[in-house]
């Protein structure tokens, strides 16, 4: 996430931009927009599905994202108590890793891309987090699957 905030991360536009010329500038998870850290995770219909998804699957206000900082400050404008905004922050952390991980699969190894997949990816991997994050606290993969963590 920090190299999101600095815009150091090697989308297909940062690398034009440092002369590293290697093809298409189009997004690799819609093909229909350059690449920029902003459309790739806020602009890009791939990312706003999966912003959609988490917030339906975690009971969060609609999501709505213009700019990198709405997703930096996503957790604070939920209305969850301080547990559930602490996971949240954590997911929102996992979404950000999955959707760069699901564009490079993409760019790299010509996978297609696919919403169920990577919201499925999200909750497997924020599962795991969370139950290592929460050693005390044992939770299920039905009570997850509808967030009822609290």
């Amino acid at each position: 996430m920090w190299r999101v905030e600095l815009d150091r991360l090697p989308t297909c536009m940062a690398l034009k931009i440092r002369n590293c010329n290697f093809g298409s500038l189009m997004c690799g998870l819609c093909n229909n927009e350059e690449e920029t850290v902003e459309h790739l995770f806020c602009s890009c219909t791939m990312a706003m599905d999966v912003w959609y998804h988490v917030g339906v699957w975690c009971k969060s206000p609609s999501v709505f994202l213009f700019d990198i900082k709405d997703i930096f400050e996503l957790h604070k404008m939920t209305g969850f108590c301080k547990e559930r905004r602490s996971t949240f922050k954590g997911i929102v952390s996992i979404t950000w890793w999955i959707l760069w991980k699901t564009r490079n699969d993409t760019v790299f190894n010509k996978e297609k891309p696919n919403i169920e997949k990577i919201v499925q990816n999200i909750k497997d991997l924020s599962f795991l987090w969370y139950r290592v994050k929460k050693k005390k606290d044992v939770i299920t993969w039905d009570k997850w699957c509808c967030f009822d963590i609290v």
